[in-house]
């Protein structure tokens, strides 16, 4: 009786499954955790809970002027945090959402159709097969190749098998920036010929940038936020990882390229 789109196999693997147990007997060091208050990181946390007190009492909570984009001056605030990195942009250029789940399945609503395709790196973070999946889309893997040269760090885009992966059913290149699990921030020149690469063939760009400080110049936003001309471009990021809050579900789309494109989506 449910969609075949989210019939996925829920049932955990070996691995799992033992990893569980473990954790269970309390003999688990897990090198993976990055919950900060589960890691006894709760400065953030004490700070939030002075905070809260001042912000019930604030003038705007006691009234409701609802935006569909969000509270105007949080979207200015945070395109004022983003023009540190020397990015152009305005409230107008940013858009709240509940995290950033719910924000690449914005984007991929309004970016495609069910049936289209997104494309994504690989090694990757799981979670974008299962919101694509969830909106009809189909993922397509482009690869990312570890470093070769002694004491690079950079992960470089495979970019010829990239291109030959493309079709009339792409709609959007995914990176992540700096990249989820491998640390890697997207190489200068691999941004460039994804820049180019979208722009030639009508593709958007979405940049996650979660764990990336906003104010910094390397971006992959910062380039073309306030430019005429180039790919569009979407960024996302939030406070729960800028603030150290996986509490604090507040996050964002900050937007880019040609102004006709930004203001239709």
């Amino acid at each position: 009786m449910f969609a075949r789109r989210a019939s996925w196999d829920l049932e955990p693997s070996d691995f799992a499954r033992r990893a569980l147990a473990r954790r269970a007997r309390g003999d688990l060091i897990d090198l993976t955790l990055s919950n900060p208050p589960a890691a006894g990181l709760s400065a953030a946390s004490a700070a939030l809970a002075q905070l809260l007190p001042a912000l019930a009492d604030h003038p705007r909570v006691r009234s409701y002027e609802p935006d569909p984009r969000g509270d105007p001056d949080a979207r200015g605030a945070i395109a004022a945090l983003h023009a540190r990195s020397g990015a152009r942009l305005s409230a107008d250029d940013v858009l709240l959402c509940a995290g950033t789940s719910e924000g690449y399945a914005q984007l991929f609503r309004v970016l495609a159709d069910p049936g289209d395709a997104l494309h994504v790196p690989t090694p990757g973070y799981p979670l974008f097969e299962h919101l694509a999946e969830l909106e009809g889309l189909e993922v397509r893997r482009y690869a990312l190749a570890p470093p070769q040269a002694a004491g690079s760090a950079r992960w470089r885009i495979d970019l010829d098998g990239l291109a030959r992966s493309l079709d009339s059913r792409s709609r959007a290149l995914l990176l992540i920036h700096p990249h989820n699990p491998t640390g890697s921030c997207v190489d200068p020149e691999d941004l460039a010929a994804l820049r180019a690469l979208a722009l030639r063939r009508g593709l958007a760009l979405i940049s996650d940038e979660v764990f990336l400080d906003p104010a910094a110049a390397n971006s992959a936003l910062s380039a073309l936020c306030g430019a005429g001309d180039g790919a569009l471009h979407f960024a996302l990021s939030g406070a729960s990882k800028q603030l150290a809050l996986p509490q604090l579900k507040i996050a964002w789309i900050a937007a880019a390229g040609p102004e006709g494109l930004r203001r239709e989506a």
